[in-house]
């Protein structure tokens, strides 16, 4: 992280939430934005929020692991993980 901290990885276990990873094509921005969608309808993002998880640490689904980012749209997420944008 640009602050100097060691992101943390963080775990979600759900079978349903891991079925979505699976099926989702992590090489389109679309299916990572229906995805987050996701997290969200089933309270994953809230309770990820509750214990936690901060700008840059990673969350792990399944076999699928991305970048966390609160109040970014996946779109400037992605832009800024790539360093298009600080």
């Amino acid at each position: 992280k640009e602050d100097g901290s060691v992101p943390k990885v963080w775990r979600v276990h759900c079978g349903a939430l891991e079925r979505a990873a699976a099926m989702t094509n992590w090489d389109y921005v679309e299916a990572i934005d229906r995805f987050q969608r996701v997290l969200e309808a089933m309270g994953a993002t809230a309770l990820l929020r509750e214990r936690g998880v901060k700008d840059g640490d990673f969350v792990r689904v399944g076999e699928h692991e991305f970048e966390y980012f609160a109040d970014e749209n996946v779109y400037t997420a992605m832009a800024i993980s790539d360093g298009y944008i600080d």
